[in-house]
């Protein structure tokens, strides 16, 4: 097996991973433990669920590790496309990486409370979990806009690329510029929540499809030679 071949299996199965782990950690655990504008369900939700709320923090743990994988794997396997696109596309990904550590400090501060406090603090330490919570989310969206400015790096290597089909480089372009714009709208315009989490509801699906496809795509195409996309 070819060093190119064994980075892009390297890659693309680290990426599948990470989108099973994020599928359970985010759309699963997060979802059904920590529920908006309800702080003493938020309360009896991690306090009832701390095995599964424990799980999730282990899936996330998943998720950090297998991102600096990617982005490593990423780089070695585009560089001779053009070694310093590469590298910063790489680069860009590790910020993006440290912006979800930042986030999970927030997410691991939230463990004391899965042993519960008493019936009459329920809702005062469901707003802390809250609290916790949507500053996880904050810190975490300016990493999502960070990795948006990754994909555009990622799209233009994929476009340069004589092996990499040039229809999969536009999506990681197109799902980079979504990222960017709807994570930057989120962090630095107010009043931008709403809007910003309708149109991801319509977008949602494009914008994931775009790492499944090329992890994919590395797994039964990626350092295998053959003709040129």
């Amino acid at each position: 097996m070819s060093f190119k071949r064994r980075n892009a299996l390297i890659a693309g199965i680290s990426l599948i991973v990470m989108a099973i782990a994020a599928g359970f950690s985010y759309g699963y655990v997060f979802g059904n433990t920590i529920l908006e504008e309800d702080p003493v369900a938020t309360h009896h939700a991690v306090t009832s669920m701390g095995s599964l709320f424990y799980a999730g923090l282990g899936g996330w743990i998943v998720i950090f590790l297998t991102d600096l994988i990617v982005a490593w794997t990423l780089y070695l396997f585009f560089r001779d496309v053009n070694r310093n696109l590469s590298l910063v596309t790489a680069l860009v990904r590790f910020a993006c990486t440290a912006f979800l550590g930042l986030a999970l400090v927030e997410l691991f501060r939230i463990v004391p409370f899965t042993r519960g406090t008493g019936a009459a603090d329920a809702e005062a330490a469901g707003m802390e979990i809250l609290s916790l919570a949507g500053s996880f989310a904050r810190i975490w969206s300016v990493g999502l806009m960070v990795f948006g400015i990754h994909l555009l790096g990622l799209g233009r290597l994929g476009m340069r690329s004589i092996h990499v089909p040039r229809w999969l480089g536009i999506w990681l372009i197109f799902a980079g510029a979504l990222y960017f714009l709807l994570h930057f709208a989120r962090s630095v315009i107010p009043g931008s929540e709403m809007a910003v989490t309708a149109t991801e509801r319509i977008l949602s699906v494009p914008m994931a499809l775009a790492e499944i496809l090329l992890a994919f795509w590395l797994i039964f195409r990626g350092g295998k030679a053959g003709k040129t996309a």
